[in-house]
């Protein structure tokens, strides 16, 4: 029997059932604030961005901070809709510019191609800062899951390939996924056992899921001189080298909880501020789910929190 995963359909299929739950799950939660105004603009051939700016007069007489926003899917779904609650809210509530970038996926394209559009998304956003009412020198990389580990390897890009763009203030990584199991650096294993730890069948993303979009994306070690980049947290200090202020997330049942652990200790070894949050007992994404208690709630103030520690730099 064919692979149901080799089938178009059923990969469509399953792209639409992830967008469908993620923008319904947004429907139960708080309201964003409604002085927020959004537009999406296609900046190039294959990227496309959603711009969340405050409408309040007050915050828009001076030049602001700008998130630069990558959503989650495994590398493979997502959309500029599933996290626009998100967006919308942190635009709001943390009075700053929001620039959410739809890069391209599975199966059109593997690494590195996914972090060159987000790339071009935060050239665009720079190149318009004027227009956005930005400070290009208050930047930040913000990401969740998938889209945290392109958070990280666009990061890494920047400083590596494009010099000439302002450094970014603050990377925040949320429940970030940029470690391979097989590819965590040397002298760093012992702090990754997550994947031993939440092995099997834990909520929503298990350690067979992430192998396999590992494996589809061409993201499995070893890696050479190029392929390096695409994960650059496998080489050590050396791929974090330049980083801006750093502040992670991650949950206590997640496969990718250890990626924050060993990024956490690179970026202290290489004199990066650093500061790591760990919600613990729940799983991978919890935040986009409408759980009971306050979990939704936490999580936006963890990360309002993290984005002020970032700009006080």
């Amino acid at each position: 029997m064919k692979n149901r995963s080799q089938n178009p359909c059923y990969h469509l299929q399953a792209i639409l059932a992830f967008c469908n739950l993620m923008i319904n799950n947004a429907k139960h939660f708080p309201p964003t604030l409604e002085s927020v105004t959004a537009y999406d603009e296609q900046i190039s051939e294959h990227v496309k961005v959603r711009v969340y700016q405050p409408c309040d007069p007050a915050s828009r007489a001076k030049a602001l901070a700008l998130c630069l926003f990558i959503h989650g899917g495994g590398w493979v779904t997502g959309s500029l809709d599933t996290e626009d609650h998100f967006c919308r809210d942190i635009c709001g509530r943390g009075v700053m510019v929001v620039v959410s970038m739809l890069y391209r996926k599975f199966p059109a394209v593997r690494f590195p191609q996914n972090t060159e559009d987000c790339v071009e998304g935060v050239l665009w956003a720079d190149k318009h800062a004027t227009t956005l009412g930005a400070d290009p020198t208050r930047f930040l990389m913000m990401g969740g899951s998938a889209g945290g580990g392109l958070a990280v390897s666009t990061t890494h890009f920047l400083i590596e390939f494009h010099p000439t763009v302002p450094p970014l203030a603050g990377l925040l990584p949320i429940n970030s996924a940029h470690i391979h199991p097989e590819g965590c650096p040397k002298g760093y294993k012992h702090l990754y056992t997550a994947y031993a730890d939440n092995a099997g069948p834990i909520p929503f993303v298990t350690d067979e899921m992430s192998r396999g979009v590992f494996h589809i994306m061409d993201g499995e070690p070893p890696y050479d001189d190029v392929r390096k980049h695409w994960v650059p947290v496998s080489m050590g200090v050396e791929g974090v080298r330049g980083f801006p202020r750093t502040w992670l997330l991650n949950s206590g049942k997640e496969c990718f909880r250890d990626d924050g652990r060993v990024l956490e200790a690179l970026l202290e070894e290489s004199g990066v501020p650093v500061k790591r949050e760990l919600v613990e007992g729940l799983p991978h994404y919890c935040f986009a789910f409408p759980l009971g208690g306050n979990v939704v709630q936490d999580f936006r103030a963890r990360v309002l929190g993290g984005v002020k520690w970032c700009l006080e730099g």
